[in-house]
């Protein structure tokens, strides 16, 4: 998977053993992330060692449970997504962002929660997902390219055209066709959007 530029992300595991990161949290080629609480220290029993990467919140957090429920977990497990979830934001704005290039982006704009600099309870700290996206320094998306494919077009024309009218409940359900933002897709947001428009 490393190989064929897969970023990989795992729990550090639950053992609350010095030295005892799980696999395949353990190897190299995954980010490895450990579990801290809503003040920032390691839970407990989140596994420590060289090889944890970052830490996330993974204390009483709100998840599925089995196929029909939902209720507070705790663990890595839990903390990993967080880890996961900015990875492949990073990835969504530069879409050919290498392993090592989100890990350093992540090393860099990482909280440092625990003793100063990397420790083997937190690794590099908590990933901060705001100031990685500004450290990739991307243009957002010109406000005309509605489905988000790096041109505007006729098929960005035809999605206004499709949400012609109100948006109905513009809080609740934002409208991409709704470029001016006043709740109504009609001639100025066509106008808007010709205005972008790269053919």
């Amino acid at each position: 998977a490393h190989a064929q530029g897969v970023i990989q992300v795992a729990a550090s595991g639950n053992t609350s053993i010095p030295d005892d990161v799980q696999a395949p949290a353990r190897f190299p080629e995954v980010i490895a992330v450990a579990s801290v609480d809503n003040t920032d220290s390691r839970v407990f029993n989140s596994s420590q060692g060289a090889e944890v990467d970052f830490a996330a919140a993974g204390w009483q957090v709100y998840s599925s449970i089995g196929t029909s429920q939902y209720g507070y977990q705790n663990g890595t497990s839990m903390a990993s997504p967080h880890v996961a979830g900015i990875a492949c934001l990073l990835r969504s704005l530069v879409p050919d962002i290498s392993h090592d290039e989100v890990v350093n982006v992540l090393i860099e704009t990482a909280e440092d929660i625990a003793s100063p600099g990397f420790d083997e309870q937190t690794g590099y700290g908590r990933p901060n997902a705001w100031a990685a996206i500004q450290a990739l320094d991307v243009e957002p998306p010109s406000p005309g390219d509605l489905n988000l494919d790096g041109v505007v077009d006729g098929t960005d024309f035809g999605i206004l055209l499709v949400a012609w009218g109100s948006c109905g409940d513009c809080e609740e359900d934002p409208c991409p066709a709704d470029i001016d933002g006043n709740c109504i897709v009609n001639g100025i947001d066509v106008g808007l959007l010709l205005v972008d428009w790269t053919g």
